[in-house]
């Protein structure tokens, strides 16, 4: 069969990120089924809790998808627990433990094969125990014959398979049966376990060993097939075995190997069926998933997904929620076992060519999912730690396989491990070929400053519009380097590759060979790093040589506004003559030209015009450096040249967020009000220190600058980190700060030649007393900016700056509240969206409040603000009890009649649920909406029950009207209507409910329900979140509509 899709192998995981996830229980819903369940419906009707159960089976199995060290049957008792916890079950057992108890399963005229028993019998063979329940049957495999088994089935239509149990003496029989003492039941119980796990293990150990022997495609078949027909015979679990084998284990099995997921007609067929022909039930069922892949309205099963309904479809898409997040996040590198075999020509021990990695990791990091390659292995030597306990803590940590050059260092490891030569030879080899075969479109950015910036901007834009790999981080010295092209994924379309040159010319025209990138980018360059290039000539002559290694037809980018452009572009020539250079900067003749740059000094960024090949764009870009407007030109240009949509990358720049290095702009509360923090703690070269000069001018500060500055660079002293450090002083001198902290190495040259001493308010080297004088001395107004060189950790300062803040509104007592962890979850982004409408730090938001970086991106990148989702909240609020109250009373909502009587001021919709909150938040301009909500007929032809909001608080009870023709009035009560309601309906309700006359608005009767204004209130996100099973709810609507009824 052909399990490929658009014409080529996949990686596993893709069949199922491409699958339309809303039909996802099509792998665990018999297929025989869909369409009497109508999907996923009437399973989970039968069997409550079991639909969420397998979903969260299948995500803890795509956590556990790789395993360096094979299956596991530990891992299975783990499937089993998830897959059942909380399934209502008609047989109650702990889900994850081991049946102790004889247990049988149906063999069924319809579907039990004569190939199929005949396999029984030789399965069975020699094991002394009795295979069938049937009196006829109840004997042992050798002593019957299949024929004879087949033609009983026949008579009977049903036979009862006795699963494997041990023959067990009188005295465990009683115990198991309870008629002993309980330690004698525990012992008892426990003995028949490990016999049945026993069996367990003989067989996981079998599929094993048969894995690693299979080749062909029908060989690794057969052998999942084999494992999910034996543990479904052996039956180790009281309940549950079929879900977890022939649906959960089947697909994770299926998608290891490099098979689509099967859509299974029948999954217990498993038990019924001989081997071939259950092999042919998966092929069957790997076929339908094709189809579905191809057309995901296609009627497979005899069903069709547009058979649902869309709610449903909706609901169930949330039950997923977890599953699909992690399916969509999951990936797997290009790089394969036999593909790091072939590149590096080493061996593996223990290899598993079926084994996927999720990334490439080097000596120095514990990367979960990674192949790790043990370039620099002589440093723990150095380091006296003891290498056999580095690996296995890295094993522990996640590293699915290593790459070695020393044989002895394999000794023992449960993973996969490729020896090779030299480690370092081979990431190197790795890097040649992987960039080569997987072959995205490279760009290659060098300078002497901006290179990590630069990155970071270009896999903004272009991660909106295709796939980009990059390292994001100031990755560009040789092995992070060799790093990130062996780290390509399979859909990867651009590698963003940051590039440091070295001074040693061949080493550099050697690696950017290796890279061998279609375009070149060239940022700044400058006087930076002249203790390695000598002079500026060194530094053009050295950046030159990366264009050794353009692709054939490639091109260049080069900043025209460099005052060495003339010189850089000669030096570029002289080795590729031909070459085409295209330009940025800031006059006609540039390929990009910077048309226009205003500074927004509330939004912290710039408002830019600018030309790219003759189309011109407008966008804003939330960066304060003032090179940085130029810089986007550039990067634009190459988004253009790429083939992006240029209009569409203008306008992502406004989602940017900048990384810590490119310098990071905040609003950080006192008690007294704001300062602003202006964090460049993680880069401080010359050139950085000059821009943060010039950036310094476009801020609009009330108060004063503070700021702290480190040491310059870690170098020993020589005339260029002097010549630093004097600079730096300089340009205090010239700057308008008035408050001045150093810490590091160097300062004495900055303290002396500071025009006016007075500003140095203190030089240490401990950053909790930095922290607290920093935090003492600025005020509301102020501005305060942070700057060193990144080994001196000043990032901790700026990390205590923002825990500084006072500002969480999480309330823990939610965790005390009917919520679910979903329905915390939501609390969560009510908070974290009002912070981040604030503009907080999203790092800071995301500590603050516990959340997983995939909330904050999913936050930042959504279209709601935190005024929306609070009116969404009660919008459903609202809707939720209109089913609610229509289906437990059968009162009718009226709210469409209202409307056509004119009285719509009455009746929630999307605006005024947007507005009353303005009842709160008191913004200048606008109103706060107050009274409305839903009303339901009682019945009695002239009252409502309603539920409405007020200025502030929540309000049940009733309202008269009246009724002509079709038009409803809602007359003012009098003093007799109220009272007549107030008997009616008071002496049944509970005594902690007081139904009460109300002298506003139309006189209603009403229960007051409290303040449901401040939804970051546990009681009241709570009630507003989930209403049915809110105390409010329960304790207060409920009963009252039990009054009314």
């Amino acid at each position: 069969m052909n399990t490929c899709l658009d014409g080529g192998i996949v990686a596993s995981i893709e069949y199922l990120q491409k699958f339309d996830k809303a039909q996802f229980f099509r792998f665990f819903v018999d297929g025989r089924f869909q369409k009497k369940y109508n999907g996923w419906i009437g399973y989970e009707a039968r069997e409550r809790g079991s639909v969420q159960a397998l979903l969260n089976g299948f995500s803890f199995m795509l956590d556990n998808l790789q395993s360096p060290t094979g299956l596991r049957c530990p891992y299975l008792l783990q499937l089993h627990r998830t897959c059942m916890l909380h399934v209502q079950a008609s047989e109650k057992t702990a889900p994850g433990d081991v049946r102790y108890l004889n247990t049988g399963m149906p063999f069924f005229i319809k579907t039990t094969t004569l190939e199929h028993l005949q396999e029984i019998l030789e399965m069975r063979r020699n094991d002394g125990t009795r295979i069938f329940h049937d009196r006829e049957l109840s004997k042992t495999a050798d002593q019957l014959r299949a024929r004879d088994i087949y033609q009983l089935l026949q008579k009977k239509t049903k036979l009862i398979y006795r699963p494997w149990y041990p023959d067990l003496d009188l005295a465990t029989q009683d115990a198991l049966a309870g008629d002993s003492t309980l330690s004698r039941f525990y012992e008892a119980k426990h003995y028949v376990q490990m016999l049945i796990v026993d069996k367990m293990e003989e067989i996981v150990d079998r599929y094993n060993r048969n894995s690693r022997r299979a080749t062909s495609e029908e060989e690794k078949l057969a052998t999942i097939a084999l494992l999910v027909r034996e543990l479904e015979l052996l039956h180790p679990f009281s309940d549950g075995n079929c879900r977890v084998f022939a649906n959960v284990l089947l697909t994770q099995l299926l998608l290891y190997h490099g098979f689509p997921p099967a859509i299974l007609h029948n999954p217990n067929l498993d038990g019924e069926l001989s081997l071939k022909q259950w092999t042919g039930e998966i092929k069957d069922g790997m076929q339908r998933t094709l189809t579905l892949l191809e057309d995901p309205t296609a009627t497979v099963c005899n069903y069709s997904i547009r058979d649902i309904p869309e709610e449903k479809q909706r609901e169930f898409l949330g039950m997923a929620a977890e599953l699909i997040q992690k399916i969509d996040a999951y990936r797997e590198i290009f790089l394969t076992p036999e593909r790091a075999q072939r590149y590096t020509g080493g061996y593996w021990i223990n290899g598993d060519l079926n084994l996927r990695f999720t990334e490439v990791s080097v000596k120095g990091g514990v990367r979960s999912g990674s192949i790790c390659y043990l370039t620099t292995i002589d440093d723990w030597r150095k380091e006296e730690n003891v290498i056999q306990h580095e690996l296995i803590r890295r094993v522990k940590g996640g590293v699915r396989a290593f790459v070695v050059d020393d044989r002895n260092h394999a000794k023992d490891l449960p993973v996969p491990v490729l020896v090779v030569q030299d480690a370092t030879k081979a990431l190197e080899d790795t890097a040649y070929h992987v960039r080569r075969e997987a072959n995205p479109k490279t760009i290659l950015i060098t300078g002497t400053e901006g290179k990590t910036g630069t990155k970071i901007q270009l896999h903004h834009l272009f991660s909106r519009q295709t796939t980009a790999h990059a390292i994001l981080n100031s990755a560009n010295a040789h092995l992070p380097i060799l790093r990130s092209l062996s780290d390509l994924g399979n859909d990867h379309q651009f590698e963003l590759l940051e590039f440091s040159v070295d001074a040693n010319l061949d080493k550099t025209i050697e690696r950017t060979r290796r890279v061998n990138p279609d375009l070149c980018f060239f940022s700044n360059i400058g006087k930076e790093h002249m203790h390695n290039h000598k002079s500026i000539e060194g530094v053009i002559r050295n950046k030159a040589a990366v264009i050794e290694g353009l692709r054939e037809g490639g091109k260049c980018i080069v900043n025209s506004s460099l005052d060495i452009h003339d010189r850089f572009v000669a030096a570029l020539r002289e080795r590729r003559e031909n070459v085409e250079i295209l330009t940025y900067g800031h006059g006609a003749e540039d390929t990009a030209r910077l048309i226009d740059a205003a500074f927004d000094s509330e939004r912290f960024g710039w408002n830019i015009r600018a030309d790219i090949a003759g189309n011109e764009v407008a966008y804003f870009l939330p960066m304060v450096q003032h090179h940085a407007p130029l810089m986007s030109v550039g990067i634009l240009l190459v988004a253009d040249i790429m083939g992006l949509d240029l209009q569409q990358a203008a306008r992502d720049y406004a989602t940017l967020q900048p990384f810590e290095s490119m310098g990071q702009v905040h609003r950080i509360a006192k008690k007294d009000g704001e300062f602003i923090f202006y964090d460049q703690s993680r880069r401080a070269s010359i050139a950085g220190i000059r821009s943060t000069f010039k950036d310094l001018r476009n801020f609009k500060v009330k108060g004063k600058i503070v700021a702290l500055f480190g040491s310059i660079s870690s170098v020993n002293l020589n005339e260029w980190t002097r010549g630093y450090h004097e600079e730096l002083a300089q340009l205090i001198n010239e700057s308008n700060i008035k408050r001045l902290y150093t810490t590091g190495a160097n300062m004495e040259f900055v303290h002396d030649n500071l025009r006016d001493k007075s500003l140095l308010v203190a030089h240490s080297d401990d950053h909790d007393k930095l922290f607290r004088c920093l935090m003492s001395d600025v005020k509301a107004g102020d501005l305060l900016v942070i700057q060193g060189y990144m080994r001196l950790n000043l990032d901790r300062i700026a990390e205590m700056i923002f825990r500084f803040k006072d500002t969480n509104k999480f309330d823990p007592a939610i965790q005390q509240t009917h919520l679910d962890q979903a329905g915390v979850l939501a609390y969560k982004k009510l908070l974290a969206l009002e912070d981040l409408g604030r503009k907080d730090l999203p790092l800071a938001v995301m500590n603050r409040y516990e959340l997983d970086p995939s909330v904050i991106r999913d936050l930042l990148q959504g279209n709601m603000t935190f005024r929306q989702y609070r009116a969404a909240k009660l919008l459903g609020f609202f809707r939720t009890l209109d089913r609610l109250i229509e289906s437990e009373c059968g009162l009718p909502c009226r709210n469409r009649e209202l409307a056509e009587s004119d009285h719509e001021n009455l009746l929630y919709n999307e605006k005024f649920c947007d507005s009353w909150f303005n009842n709160i938040d008191k913004i200048p301009g606008k109103t706060g909406k107050q009274l409305f909500g839903s009303f339901f007929a009682l019945g009695d032809g002239g009252h409502f029950f309603f539920v409405v909001v007020g200025s502030t608080n929540l309000h049940v009870g009733f309202a008269r009207y009246t009724l002509t023709g079709e038009k409803y009035e809602l007359p003012e009560m009098d003093r007799k209507d109220q009272d007549e309601l107030l008997e009616r309906f008071a002496n049944n309700l509970p005594k902690h409910l007081a139904l009460q006359p109300r002298s506003w608005g139309r006189k209603w009767v009403t229960i007051d329900c409290g303040s449901f204004i401040d939804l970051s209130k546990p009681e009241v996100f709570a009630a507003i979140h989930d209403p049915e099973r809110s105390a409010m709810y329960t304790t207060t609507i409920r009963p009252l509509l039990r009054a009314a009824c």
